[in-house]
Order: structure tokens, then sequence, then C-alpha cells
């Protein structure tokens, strides 16, 4: 081997060397722990586009005819946390296209926002023990039948309230004319009529026993008092 010969062997040898080192070094770079590099995966959802998966979301693109709703429940997820996920306000707002963030596995609760004072507790009403005034029951003068024809006309005195005892009370005209009530009671949703003429009281039917109507006279008033004298009411007669 001439000398020639025997350093092109050396420069031969060494530069396989040095390949050989780099190699190992670049090898070595790329599987050394920490120095991994992030993979995403691309996956194909059956009866569904093609998807884009990371280890923590889904990002699904919307087809014609999804809903929201629908897509929820083909990804198992809540309807609620794919609202939140993606920010949305109206769940009918979606065009084609559009990309959702799919929260496999779901979000975590929101936690509840403290208010800046404290609601101060207010007792409930107590109920009254009194009835509303619009249902107070009353004694009235109800209708004037027959007015002016003597025999055939008498007065409806109804009472929409408690029992009541008519002794004493009274029923006038403007002429003059006034009944003294005897001693009748009237119970509550009763009612007793007073006739102008002639007949024989009883429970319903009361007669004042004139000889002439009182009830005919247009521009009059039919006037009920109680025992006291205070008007309780005022008929008038058109």
């Amino acid at each position: 081997m001439t000398k020639k010969q025997a350093i092109f062997i050396i420069v031969v040898n060494a530069a396989i060397s040095l390949i050989i080192s780099v190699s190992v070094l670049l090898v070595w770079g790329r599987t050394a722990p920490g120095t991994a590099e992030p993979t995403v995966t691309v996956t194909h959802v059956q009866g569904l586009p093609r998807s884009v998966e990371t280890p923590e979301m889904l990002v699904y693109a919307v087809q014609e005819g999804d809903s929201l709703s629908g897509i929820a429940l083909e990804f198992n997820v809540s309807f609620e946390d794919l609202m939140r996920a993606n920010g949305l306000v109206d769940p009918n707002l979606l065009f084609v296209g559009q990309e959702l963030i799919i929260p496999i596995g779901g979000l975590p609760p929101v936690p509840p926002t403290p208010t800046d004072m404290p609601i101060p507790f207010e007792p409930p009403t107590p109920l009254s023990t009194r009835p509303p005034s619009g249902s107070q029951p009353r004694v009235m003068i109800e209708e004037v039948i027959a007015r002016g024809n003597y025999g055939e006309e008498f007065i409806i005195i109804s009472n929409s309230g408690p029992p009541v005892r008519l002794e004493g009370w009274t029923l006038s005209d403007q002429q003059g004319h006034v009944y003294v009530f005897p001693n009748l009671s009237l119970g509550t949703g009763g009612s007793v009529r007073v006739h102008t003429g002639r007949g024989i009281n009883s429970v319903t039917d009361l007669y004042w026993g004139l000889e002439v109507a009182v009830w005919g006279e247009a521009g009059g008033v039919a006037s009920l008092r109680d025992n006291q004298g205070k008007l309780v009411d005022a008929y008038p007669l058109p």
C-alpha cells in the first residue's frame, strides 16, 4: 500500500464517522423526552363531515339540515355546554360551514355570581281576616213590579248578606206613605215582597194595607231605612 492510498482510506473513514455521528444526533433530537411536538389527528365521524380532533376538543363543521340539539345528541354532550363552548345566544342562528367546538366530556360548572348586598328577608304578608269590600253583603230594593196598578204592585226587598232582622225598618215614598216592617228576619240570599194593597202577611209576602197605588209616579224614589232611621237603599222610579 502506497502512502497516497493510506491517506485516502483515512479520509474516507473520517467522513463516514462524521456522517454517522450527525445522523445519531438528529435521531436523538427527534426522540428525546419532552421534545416531541403534539400531533393532530384527522378523523371522520360516520354520517358526519370530516372533523379535526385534539386531546381536549372536537371541531365540527355545520352541514345543511343540522340543528344544535341534533349535534349535541350526536356527540353525547349537553345542549347547554355546546352553547357555552361556542358563545351562542340564539341556538337557531347556525349557518353551513360554521365551525363548532364540541366539549367532549362537558364543561366545568359556572360558579354562582355573588351579589353585592344580601337580599333582605321579607316576611309573608298576613292573610286578612276580613272579606274583600266588594263582597260585603247588603239589604236592597231589588225591583218594583206592576207600578201604579193597585192590588198588583209590590216591591222586592232582597238580602245578599248575613241574616238581618227587619223589625222596625221602614219603606217610604216621597208623598209621606211609610210602611213599618213587622218582626221578620231575612236570611242570606232571601227576599220578601211588600205589596201595596191588603192581604195576609207571610215569610215571603208582606201587605201594606193601602187603598191606592204609591209607586206609579215617575221621578219618585222608594227609600229603605233601618230601625235607626239610617238610609239603607234608595230606588229611583223612572
